[in-house]
């Protein structure tokens, strides 16, 4: 099981890029796992998304149902909430997401569903 504890220091182990950019700011980052997903590693796979990097956005979504699936609670809601959510509010991702969603396991792809359904729940409250 991975632990929400050590979330920062197992995306700064895997992404060498997002290794450079926590330890410039480690005071900064070191207690706030969310913060640092969301403004940091969201933004990093969008970059990926701009440049075509397949390889290196299947390894993204590789890791993502890693913490998904292997994740505790904490940790999945963090990557729930900090990643997913957030790229699905991107445009461009969801502009992209057949084609991303190829590159996608099963429990990153049942987030995104979620996020789907809630979005449609509100949409549908909000025209009664």
């Amino acid at each position: 099981m991975i632990n929400y504890d050590n979330a920062n220091y197992v995306l700064i182990n895997k992404f060498p890029k997002m290794r450079e950019i926590y330890l410039e700011d480690e005071d900064y980052y070191e207690d706030l796992p969310y913060l640092f997903y969301e403004s940091e590693f969201t933004p990093y796979i969008m970059k990926l998304i701009d440049t075509n990097s397949i390889t290196q956005l299947k390894e993204v979504f590789e890791f993502i149902e890693k913490l998904l699936e292997m994740g505790d609670e904490r940790l999945r809601t963090l990557v729930g909430v900090s990643v997913v959510e957030s790229l699905f509010f991107e445009n461009k991702f969801m502009e992209n997401f057949e084609e991303l969603s190829k590159l996608m396991g099963k429990h990153t792809l049942m987030e995104f569903h979620q996020c789907t359904d809630f979005k449609n729940r509100r949409e549908n409250e909000q025209k009664k």
